[in-house]
């Protein structure tokens, strides 16, 4: 399979084929990444779980910071369960981009 990411083009060894951009979610063959559980039952609750974890970067995508987004996609190409990878990496690098910012804005104490 292949994962695009930008313009450049990657043969990856699992089966899924994210079309990446740093605005758009990578796009998974979950149904194949869960058929290669060791039995139906661990597939279904994989294929679940990653549903619950694509659901919920579909609705907080546009909020997290652009590179952040780039971060998580980068480490979660090869995850044996790449949307539960991203949703914990967007949420971890997201929050930690969040205090570097405010640990660097002016503040003035308000009694």
């Amino acid at each position: 399979m292949r994962v695009a990411l930008g313009t450049a083009v990657f043969a990856t060894a699992l089966n899924f084929t994210p079309a990446i951009a740093a605005d758009a979610i990578p796009l998974f063959d979950i149904d194949a990444i869960c058929a290669r559980r060791p039995s139906p039952q661990v597939s279904i609750l994989c294929v679940k779980s990653e549903q619950d974890a694509y659901d919920f970067l579909k609705w907080m995508w546009d909020s997290f910071d652009e590179d952040v987004r780039r971060k998580a996609t980068a480490i979660c190409l090869k995850s044996a369960a790449p949307y539960e990878c991203m949703q914990n990496a967007t949420v971890s690098y997201q929050s930690y981009a969040d205090q570097l910012r405010r640990m660097n804005e002016p503040t003035k104490f308000r009694p």
